[in-house]
């Protein structure tokens, strides 16, 4: 985990590209928000939070897809996901597809789960969460190996679904005809957070408003196989990076994808994007 002083993150507010951050709460809970106004035309950003935990305990059984507690699982409204804490799989997010009175089963079958492994049940951020926007704007959302998803903004909702939602650490397209004011808010992540990018192409953002490029380039430079490219969204024509036998070409190291930004991973492997989480002293 990543010690930071509170100060610094309030900091954060006037170097922010698009707007402002601000971050505020209880050390073992601290939250933020963004504040930014969307401009004409396309912006590809992403949602340096997490929503609230909704349920937390020691996983009691795992059978297959099924997870198992010794405690009752509050009901589940919307896309919720799974986070190991702890455990072999800490980190990573597993979707929930129905839950029981005392379990969740899962959309995949977790590799490393075991009882004892301490999870969190928290709701996926989704298109909802971003309010009302002007009609007929849309979000993307690339999808490796298949066809992009997309949600356009019509009479004060969402089609295809309100529910589309955006995993932690993952960028996000938006287009609009008309500039809009977006606030997003949540929790900042103080446990490390896997974005599992699948192979091909993925927007990839981070969960650390301070220090998010400092995660995905280190997560990207030792384990990216031989032919990755790293494109970064600026002003102007974008950079691109590529990994040949070892080495990159530019050098990555000033990459920045702090405060919003985000770069577009492609890859002919999946890779695990770890968002290492923040201590907030």
């Amino acid at each position: 985990m990543k010690t930071k002083n509170l100060r610094t993150l309030l900091g954060t507010t006037a170097a922010c590209l698009l707007g402002g951050i601000s971050t505020f709460g209880a050390t073992t809970d601290p939250v933020g928000a963004v504040n930014l106004t969307v401009p004409v035309g396309t912006t590809i950003l992403s949602a340096p939070f997490l929503t609230a935990v909704e349920f937390q305990a020691n996983v009691d059984s795992v059978s297959s897809s099924d997870v198992g507690f010794a405690s009752t699982v509050p009901t589940l409204s919307g896309p919720h996901y799974l986070h190991a804490l702890t455990g072999t799989d800490a980190g990573r997010i597993f979707t929930i597809d129905s839950q029981a009175a005392s379990s969740v089963t899962l959309v995949d079958v977790p590799a490393g789960l075991a009882p004892g492994d301490t999870v969190a049940i928290r709701r996926y951020l989704t298109v909802n969460d971003l309010g009302s926007v002007p009609n007929g704007t849309t979000v993307t959302l690339l999808n490796p190996g298949a066809s992009p998803t997309v949600a356009t903004f019509f009479f004060g909702s969402w089609s295809p679904s309100g529910d589309i939602f955006i995993a932690p650490g993952e960028g996000f397209v938006i287009n609009t005809g008309t500039a809009f004011d977006l606030v997003l808010y949540g929790s900042v992540s103080v446990n490390d957070v896997i974005f599992e990018a699948d192979a091909g192409s993925s927007i990839v953002g981070n969960l650390d408003p301070v220090d998010g490029t400092d995660d995905v380039l280190a997560a990207l430079l030792s384990s990216a196989p031989n032919g990755t490219t790293i494109t970064e969204l600026v002003s102007g024509s974008p950079n691109v990076y590529t990994l040949f036998f070892g080495s990159w070409t530019p050098d990555p190291a000033s990459i920045d994808i702090t405060n919003l930004r985000t770069i577009v991973v492609n890859s002919g492997s999946d890779l695990d994007i770890v968002n290492t989480g923040i201590v907030v002293p």
